[in-house]
This record gives structure tokens, C-alpha cells and sequence, in this order.
């Protein structure tokens, strides 16, 4: 089918991250990232408990966000992958806060004169490294 005119429609495939359950839809080219949403909330697709504000959907790597753009600006079909991916944000309320963090050294190997160099895990992106009691941190 030739992808050129936003009144084709498309039969693809979403797929939740969360438990890779899989629906298939056919919809126009000119339906909007908003529309198909609230479309992921029918009771068909993936259920009423799906929020629109916790819905994230990529295509080939790259999140949508534009809701009023449409499937055919969004550029979906151009490469012949017609795969989405859905991912639930949980809510702000569902996720535990951290209490009581404390950072925790981990010996990870000696040196040739002997000292330790070790991991503090602050559990950030972050690593910091600890060499005869010289700090720095490496990102």
C-alpha cells in the first residue's frame, strides 16, 4: 500500500512494555496522537485504567508527544514499521519514595601499590570513586 495520502489507513500493531500484550488497530493516517490515546483506552485495546497523562508511545525509538498531530506528520508508515510501543507511566502516588538513603561502598578492585579503589552507590547515574582518599566523580 502506498503511504502518501492521510486518508489510507494503516493496520499496526501496539505493544504495552510492561507485559508485552499486543492489540492490532486499523486506523486513518489522519487520526491524531490524542485520538489514538483515547482510543488505547477502550475497553478492546488495553482498558478504561489506562490514563491519557501516564501514556507514553514510541515509534522506532523516538517518544510521540505532539497530541494534535496527526500519524501521517508523525511520519508512521514511511518505513514500513508499522510497530508501536506503549509505555505506562505509574502514578506519581504508586511510586515509593526513598527513605533513609544511605550510600554504600562496594570493593571493586587493588591497585598495584595495594589500595582499594571503591564504588559508592548513591543510586544516580553518577559513580563515585574513592583512590588512597581522593575523590572524583565520573558521569
Amino acid at each position: 500500500m502506498s503511504i502518501s495520502s492521510e486518508d489510507d489507513s494503516l493496520t499496526f500493531t501496539v505493544i504495552r512494555t510492561s507485559d508485552a500484550t499486543k492489540r492490532e488497530l486499523t486506523l486513518p493516517l489522519s487520526t491524531k496522537l490524542g485520538e489514538l490515546k483515547t482510543i488505547l483506552t477502550e475497553e478492546e485495546y488495553f482498558g478504561p485504567d489506562l490514563s491519557l497523562d501516564n501514556q507514553r508511545i514510541f515509534h522506532l525509538g523516538r517518544e510521540w508527544k505532539s497530541q494534535g498531530r496527526t500519524l501521517s506528520k508523525l511520519g508512521f508508515g514511511r518505513f514500513n514499521n508499522r510497530i508501536l510501543h506503549l509505555q505506562i507511566r505509574p502514578d506519581a502516588k504508586q511510586v515509593p519514595q526513598r527513605r533513609n538513603h544511605q550510600k554504600r561502598s562496594v570493593p571493586v578492585a587493588e591497585t598495584k601499590t595495594n589500595s582499594v579503589i571503591e564504588l559508592l552507590d548513591d543510586s544516580d547515574d553518577e559513580v563515585e570513586t574513592l583512590d588512597n582518599n581522593k575523590r572524583s566523580r565520573v558521569s
